[in-house]
């Protein structure tokens, strides 16, 4: 399950490295209005693979009278391992989210509004993601899936401490790489391991439950960062992420290293067949 997870990593990483390649080249041929109607296009593309390839599966029985997201809330919050460790990857994202506010800003006032050194930056942020997801689909054969998460939520956070001091551009590059280089490794085995932990009938809820917090805190981190580029400007601002994501690294890792999963868990984790929500 863990490298199942790594590999749609990298499938995701890859759409984020090739896409705003493509649309580079789309605008110039296209016009940017045009290129609009191609990206529709992609999710009907989508919609149409899911309908025809994704296996269909019996509905899971549900014992539970409970419905929808807060059923998924109610179960994450009762579990002693999944409740801190939902609250973390929730800071990520809302941390995250300011870093990605914080780059084109950077990438305008450091080196005069260059558009090309900001899609560099989020091209090192892609090639990283893609890099790291397939160091991740051979490390989770070797490494307990949660100590695996936890070491790379700390090699993670330390790139991250380069850039608060707005060094050149290539240092930024292998900053960013460097950082998104352990993500995958972070999220491939703690999604396997929320899949395993959640009882089949309550998967797609608690999955539901976690993507829709994050969808709140995302834009959230991005109004904050807003506020603190117009006040402070972006080193304040990227000191901040960095200080921010150590500190969850820190709590994240604290909670996954002293976790002893039971014996068995492993194998679950690497052979067990979920419904996909």
């Amino acid at each position: 399950m863990s490298q199942a997870n790594s590999l749609i990593e990298g499938g995701t990483a890859m759409a984020a490295l090739v896409g705003p390649a493509l649309a580079g080249v789309l605008i110039p041929v296209l016009g940017a209005p045009n290129v609009l109607y191609v990206d529709a296009a992609t999710y009907l593309v989508s919609f149409f693979l899911i309908l025809t390839l994704v296996p269909r599966r019996k509905p899971v029985a549900a014992p539970s009278a409970e419905h929808g997201v807060m059923a998924g809330l109610r179960f994450l919050l009762q579990d002693r391992l999944l409740a801190p460790l939902a609250v973390t990857v929730v800071g990520f994202g809302f941390l995250g989210s300011g870093l990605s506010a914080g780059l084109p800003v950077y990438a305008y006032q450091e080196f005069d509004g260059s558009s090309r050194i900001a899609g560099f930056f989020y091209a090192a942020l892609g090639a990283g993601a893609l890099a790291g997801s397939l160091v991740a689909v051979a490390a989770v054969r070797k490494v307990q899936p949660l100590r695996l998460a936890g070491l790379a939520a700390i090699g993670f956070a330390l790139p991250l401490w380069v850039i608060p001091f707005l060094p050149p551009a290539p240092v930024v590059f292998t900053a960013l790489f460097l950082a998104t280089l352990c993500a995958p490794l972070i999220n491939g085995p703690i999604i396997a391991v929320l899949t395993a932990r959640t009882p089949g009938e309550l998967r797609a809820k608690v999955m539901t439950a976690v993507i829709s917090v994050n969808t709140v805190a995302a834009p959230l981190g991005f109004l904050v960062a807003g506020q603190v580029l117009d006040r402070w400007g972006v080193a304040p601002l990227f000191a901040g992420i960095a200080v921010g994501i150590t500190v969850m690294a820190g709590v994240f890792a604290t909670i996954v290293l002293r976790h002893r999963e039971p014996d068995g868990a492993r194998d679950v984790s690497a052979t067990a067949q979920p419904q996909v929500p």
